[in-house]
């Protein structure tokens, strides 16, 4: 079923990329070659060729390596309330945190948006595990405290994450992507630093592969946002839709929410695919209803959405900044089977 409107109702939304800026990279002389001109950090293509010759040098060696991922908590509001400017500087100032920490010479990346990693090749096997951990403390209590940008606090707390080679992985992506992993539990159990092999619920390895996929579906503009009509009783006129999230996978085709969602919520990605459908919901209400009809949107939020604090705040500003009616949308949690 199509809307009467120019646009077709059912029309796929790409995503845009929040956090891609784009070819341009400079190079810098303490780290390989394409680097991030914001930041002054390597990005992930090249974080992961890293990891792979770091792991191949050790294994000569007989010796360990490990992976840390930061991801800067709350992010999305710094954007929102202090502006995208702030937000770049509150990046360079979480680099540089890591790099004088951490030392010019360490390989230092990030990932993408506001997620970071240090990579730590040659460690001795048996203090490898207690080596990573101290160093995931010291990035921890170095973010702890907030950064003045511009006479604003802003809170640069992290999640972290951590994998070590071979305890945990037995190849760079795979190390990398349960370093992420872990990131992202300890993001939803809000806990300090966690190591990959201290989950309860370790990752099944198409797991450890989906998270990894789930973040480049989001860079990448992988996901879809489908609207199916809803038709009033009384009139039988179409007033409104249900908006519905797919994945085109290039390699697996198109995604259902049951092959993607229950890993989201279970790892904390939930929330930020939220948002994206709450942005792209918004861009679409607007185009649809041009014509001045009444139209309401309907969205079905996660359970892990409804005990977000800040899930209230997130959804004023994106009202704010589309500039939309709190009428615009009917949002509910999907009913228990």
């Amino acid at each position: 079923m199509r809307l009467s409107h120019p646009r077709p109702v059912c029309r796929w939304h790409r995503c845009p990329s929040a956090c891609h800026r784009g070819p341009g990279d400079a190079a810098h002389p303490h780290r390989a070659r394409r680097a991030r001109p914001l930041t002054g950090l390597v990005g992930r293509a090249t974080f992961r060729r890293m990891v792979r010759a770091a792991l191949a040098a050790d294994a000569a060696e007989q010796l360990a390596a490990a992976v840390i991922v930061l991801d800067i908590d709350r992010f999305r509001l710094v954007n929102e309330a202090l502006g995208y400017r702030i937000g770049d500087l509150t990046l360079q100032r979480v680099a540089a945190r890591l790099t004088d920490e951490m030392g010019r010479d360490r390989v230092l990346a990030r990932l993408g948006g506001n997620t970071f990693a240090v990579l730590l090749p040659g460690l001795p096997a048996r203090t490898a595990a207690s080596l990573m951990q101290a160093t995931a403390m010291r990035l921890h209590h170095v973010l702890a405290d907030a950064s003045t940008i511009e006479s604003h606090a802003v809170d640069t707390h992290a999640s972290i994450g951590m994998a070590l080679w071979p305890r945990d992985a037995t190849e760079a992506d795979t190390l990398v992507h349960r370093a992420e992993a872990a990131m992202y539990l300890a993001k939803r159990r809000r806990e300090g630093p966690l190591a990959y092999a201290e989950t309860t619920h370790p990752t099944p390895a198409r797991s450890v592969s989906l998270l990894g996929e789930l973040r480049q579906a989001v860079d990448e503009g992988q996901l879809r946002l489908h609207l199916q009509p809803q038709r009033s009783l009384r009139c039988g006129r179409v007033a409104g839709a249900e908006a519905l999230i797919r994945w085109q996978h290039p390699g697996r085709g198109l995604l259902l929410p049951r092959e993607f969602i229950p890993f989201a919520e279970q790892t904390g990605f939930i929330r930020l695919l939220t948002l994206w459908m709450l942005d792209e919901a918004a861009r679409a209400w607007k185009s649809l209803s041009a014509t001045g009809e009444p139209f309401v949107l309907s969205l079905n939020l996660s359970a892990h959405d409804l005990q977000d604090a800040e899930l209230a705040p997130k959804f004023s500003a994106v009202l704010q900044r589309h500039g939309l009616p709190a009428q615009a949308f009917c949002l509910g949690s999907p009913k228990a089977p």
